[in-house]
């Protein structure tokens, strides 16, 4: 049981279990059941208490937080975990809190408390970033903190670009890779499949690759609003660098890069899907 004054959505990675939550000073309880593929967030300084209802095997939660910040700004450890001040605004105790489905409030934007299941959540296109992917963002518990979910077509790739720091990306489902890179540095090639978590680095270019026969989805945290330079600040992740943002065209990529996912998908019995300037008989 803990309570603390940083932002902490989780993304339950295997086991079955529930998570009883309650605002400081009260009786009235609310518990939350969870599976692999659940994603929520406990309320700002709210209490809650985890527990695996499964007796024969582990349970195993992931979370990003805020705590980095707000230990920074406050350098305060008493404050920040035993800080009494309820926010009445974000969690009061509603009765519908958890069990609402939630609600579509403006394009790609979803406002939810709970995912029962993330990986069987529909998600709305987004051509501007390429392969024909589809993506979701997620308004959870009043959260400045942001967390949204891509998935994109076997065959196919998303386009590049760089953002501030702090995401957090999570594999759920599909084989392939990453790419993550500094302007005039070498590329660095990471594996990835489900369950697998990385992170890039501040202002640093990734680009996601589905070398696999089926679909590939991920979840990804970020800072949100409370990082000026984050994607959701500046409209820039969907916006080509010719144009001011930060993301890479298709046709502006090194030839390498097409040429390293045609080998990737081979290797793995799939075929490139999507027309690609830059690729031979490309329409």
């Amino acid at each position: 049981m803990h309570h603390h004054l940083f932002e902490s959505p989780y993304y339950v990675l295997d086991g079955r279990g529930a998570t009883t939550i309650w605002q400081g000073g009260s009786s009235k309880k609310q518990t939350v059941e969870w599976q692999a593929g659940s994603l929520f967030s406990p309320p700002l300084n709210s209490y809650y208490q985890h527990f695996n209802l499964d007796g024969q095997k582990p349970a195993r939660l992931f979370t990003a937080t805020t705590a980095p910040l707000q230990l920074n700004i406050a350098r305060d450890e008493e404050f920040v975990f035993n800080c009494d001040y309820i926010f009445k605004d974000r969690y009061n105790a509603e009765d519908d809190y958890f069990t609402n489905p939630g609600k579509k409030i403006a394009t790609r934007r979803w406002q939810t408390n709970l995912i029962p299941d993330t990986r069987t959540f529909k998600l709305e296109e987004w051509k501007e970033r390429g392969a024909g992917g589809s993506n979701m963002f997620f308004v959870m518990s009043g959260n400045a903190m942001s967390a949204h979910m891509s998935e994109f077509p076997p065959g196919t790739y998303k386009k590049a670009h760089k953002h501030g720091p702090g995401a957090e990306i999570i594999i759920l489902s599909g084989i392939g890779y990453s790419l993550l890179w500094y302007r005039g540095q070498k590329k660095e090639q990471v594996p990835w499949k489900e369950g697998s978590i990385f992170s890039p680095r501040d202002g640093e270019y990734h680009q996601h690759f589905n070398s696999g026969p089926k679909p590939a989805r991920y979840l990804a945290y970020t800072f949100g609003a409370l990082v000026v330079s984050n994607t959701e600040n500046r409209n820039g992740a969907d916006v080509s660098e010719k144009e001011g943002g930060w993301q890479v065209e298709y046709e502006d990529e090194d030839p390498d890069v097409i040429e390293l996912f045609e080998r990737e998908c081979a290797s793995h019995g799939a075929k490139v899907t999507m027309a690609h300037p830059l690729r031979a008989g490309a329409r």
